[in-house]
């Protein structure tokens, strides 16, 4: 509540000269089923977009459900709120903090995509967050707007977690096809922030008593209404635009790569059971194998890294295309590398880092490292591993042969 005095007399003259009747308030349920539709619209457009209800896992769906459950009783508190005399109390705000740590201690033991903490994916995460979430945020503050809440920095704070929430539950969907999220800290920081901006933007929004202490004309008055319309339509345009530039950028980077998905399967092959094909005793008798078999000596060694040299494979897929896959077996994971003749390179248009002419992405839980061999005919290498790419770069850089 504010400490400001009310001067009733005055407050009644100024109502009785533009009395007119109210818009209709409308219930709490309506109101938090309205909301709910728009977050499940938007979250529908962003597992169709990034193919996530293909290749979600189980603890991609706890993760999801948690963060979910509590952003919709943020959105709830929120929502109620707007009616006088629903204030959220003390320990209901402390329910809602409690229950988003609770939701970070759960996504950091069950991690369900790889933490990354290269700038751009950093920056990626920021983007798609704030592009996803923003029009259910806006949808959020309009809809409670209408109403009066009388605690409108609370408000504002408990719409903010209701914000981050939705966002990360969007952002892990799409991140069941670019294969990263950024680190726990990150997350948490950002989180603070954008409520307390949240918090900040409930104080002046919100704020019943803005409109009820306002001396303005009726001229002044239409003017403002005037920009106040002006400025919703223009928010919510660009929130719809933000949210198609986000998904857009989503269905690009979850376009399906078939030599990443060749080279992914082969690796889960090999977890289960990998038998060589070639003479396999080593590196370079395995090198001659294929040599002989009209592949370049080209080759990458992880034994130094801590795998385990298992041997290798010469195939010819599908379209008859020659291809060679190496295993390297790890305590908890491997390294798998393809290299198969190509007609020519075209890198895929997925965000990626390059270095040394070696392009790193991730896609779908796994790091990949794409290079075009030169100076042995037309062939390319893809190096899969599920591991970090923070992790995963340094390793392939030092494998050189």
């Amino acid at each position: 509540m504010h400490d400001t005095e009310i001067d009733y007399e005055s407050l009644i003259d100024r109502s009785l000269k533009k009395f007119e009747a109210a818009a209709k308030f409308w219930p709490l349920s309506v109101r938090l089923m309205l909301w709910i539709f728009v977050e499940c619209a938007i979250l529908m457009l962003c597992a169709l977009t990034s193919g996530a209800c293909l290749i979600m896992n189980p603890a991609s769906l706890l993760a999801v459900g948690v963060f979910g459950l509590v952003g919709a009783i943020a959105g709830y508190f929120a929502l109620r709120s707007a009616t006088p005399g629903r204030e959220t109390s003390r320990s209901e705000e402390l329910l809602v903090i409690a229950g988003l740590c609770g939701a970070f201690a759960f996504s950091y033991f069950c991690p369900s995509a790889m933490p990354s903490k290269l700038a751009y994916a950093n920056l990626q995460w920021v983007i798609q967050l704030l592009g996803v979430s923003f029009p259910p945020l806006l949808v959020l503050f309009w809809i409670i707007e209408r109403g009066v809440p009388l605690q409108p920095i609370e408000t504002g704070g408990l719409i903010g977690i209701a914000f981050f929430s939705f966002g990360i539950v969007a952002t892990r969907l799409i991140s069941q096809s670019t294969g990263f999220i950024p680190p726990i800290l990150w997350q948490v920081t950002s989180g603070i922030f954008l409520t307390a901006i949240s918090a900040v933007a409930g104080a002046y929004w919100l704020d019943p008593a803005l409109h009820w202490f306002s001396d303005q004309t009726e001229a002044q008055t239409k003017s403002y209404s005037w920009f106040t319309q002006f400025s919703s339509v223009s928010l919510f345009a660009g929130a719809a635009v933000a949210l198609l530039l986000v998904l857009g950028s989503a269905r690009t980077n979850s376009t399906s790569i078939p030599d990443f998905d060749l080279a992914i399967a082969k690796y889960k092959q090999a977890t289960a059971n990998f038998r060589p094909n070639v003479p396999s005793r080593d590196i370079a008798t395995m090198l001659t194998a294929y040599v002989e078999d009209g592949m370049p000596s080209y080759m990458w060694d992880f034994s130094r890294q801590g795998f385990k040299f298992a041997g290798g494979r010469f195939e010819h897929l599908s379209d008859g295309t020659p291809a060679t896959f190496t295993w390297f077996q790890g305590n908890e994971s491997g390294v798998m590398c393809m290299l198969r003749r190509a007609d020519g390179f075209k890198a895929p248009s997925a965000i990626h880092e390059e270095r040394q002419r070696m392009l790193f992405y991730q896609y779908r839980g796994f790091s990949v490292c794409l290079i075009n061999v030169g100076g042995y005919g037309n062939f390319l290498s893809v190096i899969v591993a599920p591991m970090s790419i923070d992790h995963f770069i340094p390793l392939v850089m030092a494998a050189t042969v």
